[in-house]
């Protein structure tokens, strides 16, 4: 998913400044053909904001990576509502 250049380049600063060269725990202990899915779900019910920045921020992580929101911006859920699947 492509944002704003603004955005993309405040996503990249971000993480820049707080990954740098990587997770060094990950990177020596964690197999590099790992795999692994999550859902990010709510603690709280509340409205959906800002799942595509989200999603961006993982694709930048790795392009590998699939993410699906599974709300639109403006939508309810409820607690322990799934928002976000990640594979």
């Amino acid at each position: 998913m492509k944002l704003d250049t603004a955005t993309e380049s405040l996503i990249s600063l971000a993480l820049e400044e707080d990954v740098g060269a990587g997770d060094l725990t990950a990177l020596y202990f964690v197999p590099e053909a790992a795999r692994s899915s999550a859902r990010v779900v709510a603690r709280e019910p509340g409205v959906a904001a800002g799942l595509a920045v989200a999603a961006r921020v993982y694709e930048k992580l790795d392009p590998r990576v699939s993410v699906r929101a599974l709300l639109a911006d403006g939508d309810a859920f409820e607690k322990r509502g799934a928002l976000m699947g990640i594979a």
